[in-house]
């Protein structure tokens, strides 16, 4: 159909008079459809970031919920671990309370009245109201002397373990029932049975023999300020159950009421000292639950006590429940506020394709016109139509040089065992050579990328800092660096060169490059390298290592000796000053003792150091073993009389050997050292010396208990002893 004369020439002349004057030519609207890419890029992206967000909030919010709980039992814990030491700290007070009774005068008096000692333990308990009944109880008949109130008084305790444990020893006893003193003594304020805790202490005489015996019961009441003073707070406050559970694991105190004196937890002994956890308990609810032990310091048989603490799951996962409430919440309002600019974003990425769709329409209304053979007005736009297809064949004859010229270079290329890579003005590939598709199964994975992206992320970084700024300058890039191109399983060292690609006018168009591969190369140097450093470092380690021994020695020489010598100087003055004391004067007598044997034991340390080093000297002299032994006996006599040991030497000749004279006296002090130690009272130690040609030998022949013939192979290693547990009855660090 011929166009309305006029009317389409001034359409025209409209347009071309817009595109000289540099403005867009006139658009028709484009209306926006549900199947428009906006509306699919938009829906689609939307529901990705809606689907990102809810996902990402899951898992934060399960990763918080998880945090939450720990916190809570690390929490949990912390309270156990509280409630632990103050239940343990009011018994070591009680128990310190009872051993500092058993060291007054009054009652370590033989000849003390009933009513004197009736009238300490009076004081004791006006003083002490924890303590419902004390008594004096005579070791050798089992009968209480005296006792607060009277109460009992001449009743025989044989059989009893305040009694019986108390006779050997400091004796801390678990919780029980009152028996005869539930007649007695008056019945709780609040309804409770009478319960004690057994808290017991030898008295000793001027020489040390038990003959009376400390012995109280602590009434349960002591714990009502501990019930109401924590367990309460922790209920109230955090929802957390605390009880005390006895040796039997039954409740003895408790904040819950769903959990009454008596009840069976022996379930959760295995949970003792582990992290808070969740459990099910027989109410069966689920509980985050802490156990710890408490009780007094030391070692008494029979006695543990548990503190069982837990909360309700829910409670202690209500902050989880919280956030994830809020995390779903922001996932959501983040999803569609996603979707919106994912609508903006879409449309201002269409944009520039509308725009080239509104020229191409216009366009195509122009081409139309320019056809219409009756239109005299066209004339340009076949100029145009003529230029472009000159265009055309020039662009087709260069693009075939272009084509001969990239078909030349790629044989060149692959001409060589070298990588070689093109990429545009922008880095993104454009060409590698066969030796790179040698190890990637398709061009696909290479080409239209960025450069760096053909190396694994990690070893890529490297070259991602170094490419971009040869990029924006223009400069060549070498660089060595170990790269893993995609296809290999391991990363190598490389040399990397890349030079530009210039028109005319200088812009870089292109870049050429390639990857040498110099593994090996700086292997050999780094290992060269490494051999020297490591050499370096040994040696200065071992100088540094030597050094800090000889300070170290030095310096443990100097600072234990020190304090020592100061308690040896007033232990002397101490039995100076108090010779009308015994009790100062045996006082500084132990302290010296101690003391000396404190300094043999650094001695010891300092020589096994030093051997362990190689650094002991000897000096060898002329030394007499049958004298060295004499003196040595002689040194000793006081220790074995002390001990009730007889020490006896048998006389011998002269017995001369080339020795070091201290070191001889040092051995021969251990020996008899070890001997006195070893040997109960009542037994004999004998020494004696007997020389043979150009041997001697020392004999120290004792009626200890002897060594164990499986520990025979292990006497002479440093830190060995025969009997290592807390319980033995000798002392020393295992070195002589």
């Amino acid at each position: 159909m011929a166009p309305i004369p006029g009317a389409g020439a001034s359409e025209l002349d409209r347009h071309e008079e817009r595109m000289l004057k540099g403005l867009p030519a006139a658009r028709t609207r484009l209306r926006l459809r549900p199947g428009s890419i906006q509306a699919r890029l938009g829906l689609v992206l939307g529901a990705l970031v809606l689907l990102v967000a809810v996902l990402l909030a899951m898992l934060l919010s399960r990763a918080a919920e998880r945090q939450v709980i720990r916190q809570s039992a690390e929490n949990l814990d912390v309270l156990s671990r509280q409630l632990s030491r103050e239940l343990s700290t009011g018994m070591d007070r009680f128990a310190q309370a009872v051993t500092t009774q058993t060291y007054r005068e009054r009652f370590r008096d033989p000849d003390a009245t009933a009513a004197s000692l009736r009238e300490g333990v009076e004081e004791f308990a006006r003083t002490n109201a924890e303590f419902s009944y004390v008594a004096i109880v005579d070791a050798a008949t089992d009968r209480v002397l005296a006792a607060n109130g009277g109460v009992f008084e001449g009743g025989s305790l044989t059989g009893r373990p305040v009694l019986e444990e108390g006779r050997r020893g400091l004796f801390v006893g678990d919780v029980h029932d009152a028996v005869r003193l539930a007649e007695l003594l008056p019945r709780p304020a609040n309804g409770e049975a009478l319960r004690f805790l057994d808290v017991a202490a030898p008295i000793r005489d001027k020489d040390g023999k038990v003959f009376r015996v400390f012995a109280t019961h602590i009434g349960w009441q002591w714990t009502d300020q501990v019930r109401r003073d924590t367990f309460g707070p922790l209920k109230s406050t955090y929802g957390i159950d605390a009880v005390l559970v006895d040796t039997e694991g039954k409740v003895v105190l408790a904040s819950a009421s769903g959990l009454p004196i008596g009840t069976d937890l022996r379930a959760f002994a295995d949970l003792q000292g582990k992290p808070a956890s969740i459990v099910r308990w027989p109410d069966g609810g689920d509980y985050l639950t802490s156990v710890f032990a408490a009780g007094p310091h030391g070692v008494f048989p029979g006695f543990g006590w548990r503190v069982v603490a837990r909360q309700p799951e829910g409670l202690a996962a209500q902050a989880a429940s919280d956030l994830r409430l809020a995390f779903l919440l922001g996932a959501i309002v983040l999803g569609f506020g996603g979707a919106l600019l994912a609508w903006w974003a879409s449309g201002r990425l269409l944009r520039p394709i509308r725009q080239l769709a509104q020229s191409a329409d216009d366009s195509r209304t122009a081409t139309l016109m320019t056809f219409d053979q009756r239109s005299q007005s066209l004339s340009e736009v076949v100029g145009v139509q003529r230029a472009m297809e000159r265009m055309a064949r020039t662009t087709r004859s260069q693009t075939a040089a272009r084509h001969l010229s990239e078909r030349q270079f790629a044989a060149l290329a692959d001409s060589i065992s070298q990588r070689v890579f093109q990429t545009d003005a922008n880095g993104r590939v454009e060409y590698v050579n066969q030796a790179w598709l040698r190890i990637s199964s398709t061009p696909e994975q290479l080409l239209r990328r960025p450069l760096e992206t053909l190396f694994e992320q990690d070893t890529g970084a490297v070259l991602l800092e170094a490419w971009p700024t040869s990029l924006q300058s223009g400069q060549p890039l070498n660089m060595r660096c170990l790269l893993m191109p995609h296809g290999q399983s391991e990363s190598r060292w490389y040399d990397l060169t890349a030079r530009p690609v210039v028109d005319e006018s200088g812009a870089t168009t292109a870049w050429v490059g390639t990857l040498v591969d110099v593994h090996q190369i700086v292997l050999d140097a780094q290992s060269a390298r490494q051999a020297l450093r490591f050499e370096r470092s040994a040696r200065e380690e071992a100088e540094q290592m030597s050094q800090l021994r000889d300070d170290f020695l030095a310096v443990v020489s100097h600072e234990l000796r020190s304090p020592l010598n100061v308690i040896s100087g007033w232990a002397e003055i101490l039995r100076r000053k108090g010779q009308g004391d015994p009790t100062a004067v045996k006082a500084a007598e132990v302290i010296r003792t101690h003391a000396r044997q404190q300094a043999a034991l650094i001695d010891d340390l300092l020589d096994a150091t030093a051997v362990a080093a190689g650094k002991l000297v000897l000096n060898l002299e002329a030394v007499n073993l049958a004298q060295a032994t004499s003196d040595a006996v002689a040194a000793h006599a006081a220790a074995a009389q002390a001990k009730r040991v007889a020490l006896r030497h048998a006389p011998s000749p002269a017995c001369v050997v080339q020795g070091d004279r201290r070191r001889v006296a040092q051995m021969l002090a251990i020996l008899l050292d070890n001997a006195i130690k070893f040997t109960d009272a009542g037994g004999t130690i004998d020494v004696r010396v007997q020389g043979s040609g150009s041997t001697a030998r020392i004999f120290v022949h004792d009626t200890g208990r002897g060594i164990d013939p499986d520990f025979l192979p292990h006497v002479f290693e440093q830190m060995r002893q025969q009997d290592s547990s807390k319980a033995r009855r000798a002392g020393g660090l295992g070195l002589g």
